[in-house]
């Protein structure tokens, strides 16, 4: 497998510059690798106070540009990142996608915002938290502190927050979820299933569902 890291001097200020030299590197990069990673913000010219009214919905015309080039090349495009909300800095998901399925990787937050669902929306994959049942968290062996971190808009999502999310965000597209980071101490495996598969059927959606064990590998995503 060969990876690539593109770089590029980034225009201040000029997202059209910044687009054409970054897809004139991109195409140059695709031919000879197998996963290309772009730098985050890089159309933007790190224009830091407008980065929710610079920021690429999943439908805009360069991430489908850019998924051209990942279909055309055969290869894989880390193309940015989203910004998670979680007590350490610069905590971030990925949406990857490789011009023909997507998958989206978010755990480690204590929710989801709102301008972000749009972007996350008709995935066939995702790996998403499903962290803790919060009467088993209250029942348990944690200190307070410790119970009010993980139920904090900076901690992790519940189970039930793992579902609605969801349902808010899965369509017919989609083909496998796998539940990530679950807690030894506040969550049980059967229960985050039970929990996510009675959401996803009130759409009539029928994934398949894994869970991601800390001590052993899941089922590769190879559709």
């Amino acid at each position: 497998m060969k990876l690539a890291l593109v770089q590029l001097q980034v225009l201040e200020k000029n997202k059209a510059g910044n687009v054409a030299h970054g897809l004139e590197l991109l195409r140059q990069a695709a031919k000879e690798h197998d996963i290309v990673v772009l730098p985050e913000v890089w159309p933007t010219g790190y224009s830091l106070g407008h980065l929710q009214q610079e920021a690429e919905t999943f439908d805009s015309s360069l991430i489908k540009d850019i998924c051209q080039i990942a279909k055309e090349n055969e290869c894989s495009i880390l193309a940015g990142s989203i910004p998670m909300s979680h007590d350490v800095a610069n905590g971030v998901g990925y949406l990857i996608h490789d011009g023909k399925e997507s998958l989206l990787y978010l755990t480690d937050t204590g929710y989801v915002k709102k301008d972000i669902i749009p972007l996350i929306c008709n995935c066939n994959h995702y790996i998403i938290e499903a962290n803790h049942n919060v009467e088993l968290l209250m029942h348990g062996r944690y200190p307070s502190w410790l119970k009010q971190r993980i139920l904090s808009d900076k901690g992790h999502l519940s189970n039930e927050q793992c579902a609605n999310y969801l349902k808010e965000i899965a369509s017919s597209k989609l083909e496998k979820v796998v539940l990530a980071h679950l807690s030894e101490e506040c969550n049980k495996p059967e229960v985050a299933y039970q929990v996510t598969s009675c959401a996803l059927e009130e759409l009539n959606l029928h994934p398949t569902i894994l869970i991601a064990k800390q001590d052993e590998a899941v089922e590769v995503i190879n559709d």
